[in-house]
């Protein structure tokens, strides 16, 4: 079954577009035809609510672009999943958020797991915290562990690796966790380094997210429109 997939990063810089469709294309199916695209207008990250703000509207706008190029599911590729659930009320064919994917893929693998997100608490716990009753999967989460570490530094591998395998010891000896989940999509090629060490599954957004985004196509099945209502009509300016 061919599928088109149109993948949107919703910031305003197309520094992650090569690894996430190399990310993508280690597990796509074969007849699986990956776009990755970012915003014209954006923020360069996105760390806050603030940040989440201002890219929603031009992210739903673009996911209903997809649309009308016939594309046959979209993937909202952040985390932070902005202008996921007003994506979801416009599209007929499936949105997929990373958050959602990576949580509910999470909660299959095992009883506990941990979020491990890059940036520091004070800027990312309630950015992240909220989105556990969201997807009414807080009992689940056994913790929400953080990198300090920016976003648009996530490049750094060798600072990434370093800290991703600290938080995760901390997470499995410490938290109880037997699951650990990527909280961010940026987090790129250090996922078999800490499954090796630690024997346990890693969830990995980009991969997560496609996956479920082509079981939905294959299924014939998208967003319930008695939850994500259409949106009535009226004028917008």
């Amino acid at each position: 079954m061919k599928r088109r997939i149109k993948v949107i990063i919703p910031v305003a810089t197309d520094r992650w577009n090569q690894y996430v469709t190399i990310e993508m294309g280690k597990c796509a199916d074969r007849d699986t035809n990956i776009d990755v695209v970012n915003l014209e207008r954006g923020p360069e990250s996105i760390e806050c609510f603030y940040d989440n703000a201002y890219s929603e509207l031009t992210t739903v706008e673009y996911a209903e672009n997809a649309e009308e190029q016939k594309y046959d599911g979209v993937i909202i590729y952040c985390f932070s999943e902005p202008g996921l659930l007003g994506a979801k009320e416009k599209l007929n064919i499936p949105v997929v958020g990373l958050c959602e994917a990576s949580l509910h893929v999470a909660s299959i693998l095992g009883r506990r797991f941990t979020i491990i997100h890059p940036a520091p608490s004070s800027l990312a716990l309630s950015h992240v915290d909220y989105k556990l009753d969201e997807y009414g999967l807080r009992p689940r989460c056994a913790s929400i562990r953080f990198l300090g570490i920016p976003v648009l530094d996530l490049l750094d591998k060798e600072r990434l690796e370093k800290r991703l395998l600290e938080e995760s010891a901390k997470a499995l000896n410490e938290d109880g966790a037997d699951t650990l989940v990527l909280g961010c999509g940026s987090m790129f090629g250090a996922d078999d380094i800490i499954a090796k060490k630690f024997r346990v599954p890693v969830v990995v957004p980009a991969r997560a997210s496609l996956k479920i985004c082509e079981a939905l196509i294959d299924m014939g099945v998208a967003q319930s429109k008695l939850y994500f209502a259409y949106p009535p009509k009226k004028l917008r300016t």
